[in-house]
Order: C-alpha cells, then structure tokens, then sequence
C-alpha cells in the first residue's frame, strides 16, 4: 500500500489544475441523485486541486456544504485559488487516516482519483465513523482505456524510462474491498465510457502532470519529454489535428447502514 507524502505532487498544482481532465456530468449526476437528503456535509478526500469537489458542489447544490481536504500545500494553495466563490466550498490540509469532522455527521465522502496513496483499513475505519447512518463512502476514478493504442504506447513508454514504474501502479480491488467494511451494505460499481478529444500539447500537458513521470523529467528535462509526448500524440491525431483518448470513468458506493 502506498503512502502520499504531502510533498509528491508539489511543483506539479498549475499543471495539474490545467491539464487534468474534469468527470462526466452524469457522474456528478450519480452522486447527486445517491447522495441522502442529511446530513448534508460532504468531504472530498484527497482533493488534490479541487477539480472534483467543485463537480460536487455544484451537482449537490446550495444546501449542501463540501469540503475538500488536500495534505499538498502546493495543491491546496490551487484548489483554493480556482475555487474562489463557490460559497457551499472550502479546504483543509488534512491527511485521509484521521478525518477532521466528528463522528456521525457527514452525509457523503467522495474519493477521487486518490484512494491507492491512502493507508486504506484506517481509511475506511474513519469514513465508518463520520458518516451518519444512510450516508455513502463513494470512489471515482477516471482511467485511460488500456485497450487504446495511446494509451498502450504511452504505458510502454513510462516503463521503459522509469525502471521501478508499473503501468498497473494503481490496479487493487477497491470495490471488493468496500464491499467488505464492516460498517456497509449494498456496495455497487458504476462505469461510464467516454472519450476526450485533446490537441496534441494538451495531451503531453496531461502526462506531465504526473507525479509518476517526475523520474523521466529530471534526467533529461521537461522540454525532451515534451516534445516526446506531442510527437506520440501525432502519431494518434485524428483529421482535425485532435488526439482521442478513451475513458473509463468507474464510480463504487457504498451505504453506512442504520444503526
């Protein structure tokens, strides 16, 4: 299991805030239309920049409070900063083990694209202890298709530039283990199949945010990678000069049960 120093994304919160995709609107939907009528406080652990904190607010509307909590100081400085005035929104620095709410009172903890840095067993220890009866712990994640060729070629690319990086770096059976907590019931898996159409620089600006290809930057400089990713990214681009890549947004809920 992987831990998340507060530093791993440090450097990257601009980038990432500009080239990291946001989720479906029916996602955000789903959450919506899951999400109890009380109470109505949610939590986006492992905000990162609040990319989907702010897909949440806004889909749970004006009666809901959500707060998103980042351990970056550099991803927090920017979720706050691209956040300003969206008055049901707030963030805290704030680690995934020990939640800073008290017991019983949230309604709907959302993890987004962030569930593999966490210690998980404490993790969902504490999500049994701040959701109220009826609330759900939720898990998002945005993967590439790995049947694209893209994708495919990039993954290939990563391994054999970074020697301890694994393209599966992220493949666990999160939505077994949701159904295991002891606290819940009705676990369930959503998917949703979408493609995002990029230039070719904004698909190299997308793998440079990551924390993962930092190894690959620093030996030879950000400009080389760059220049690698946008020639691999011509060699995908449709007729209009745009670069497909295929999606595979997976939502798993799980319910608090009544007490």
């Amino acid at each position: 299991m992987n831990e998340l120093p507060s530093s791993t994304f440090e450097g990257l919160a601009s980038i990432y805030q500009k080239h990291r995709p946001s989720y479906p609107d029916a996602v955000m939907e789903r959450i919506a239309k899951l999400a109890p009528s009380e109470p109505c406080q949610a939590l986006d652990v492992g905000a990162g920049t609040g990319i989907a904190s702010r897909g949440m607010a806004q889909a749970l509307g004006s009666g809901w409070h959500v707060k998103g909590l980042e351990p970056g100081a550099d991803m927090l400085r920017e979720a706050r900063r691209s956040s300003d005035g969206i008055v049901n929104l707030s963030f805290e620095q704030s680690g995934a083990e020990t939640l800073p709410v008290a017991n019983g009172t949230t309604g709907l903890i959302l993890v987004a694209q962030a569930l593999h840095w966490f210690d998980r067993p404490l993790f969902y220890s504490e999500c049994g202890r701040v959701l109220a009866p009826g609330g759900r712990l939720m898990v998002l994640y945005n993967d590439r298709d790995p049947d694209s060729a893209l994708t495919s070629e990039f993954e290939a690319r990563m391994e054999a530039e970074i020697p301890d990086y694994d393209r599966a770096y992220r493949s666990f059976d999160y939505v077994g283990e949701i159904k295991t907590v002891d606290w819940g019931e009705a676990a369930t898996l959503d998917e949703i199949n979408w493609t995002w159409h990029l230039t070719t620089d904004q698909f190299a600006g997308l793998m440079l945010s990551r924390s993962k290809g930092k190894p690959w930057v620093d030996r030879v400089g950000r400009d080389a990678v760059e220049a690698e990713l946008i020639g691999l990214a011509r060699q995908h681009s449709d007729e209009d000069g745009l670069v497909p890549l295929p999606y595979i947004t997976r939502l798993a809920h799980v319910q608090r049960r009544g007490v």
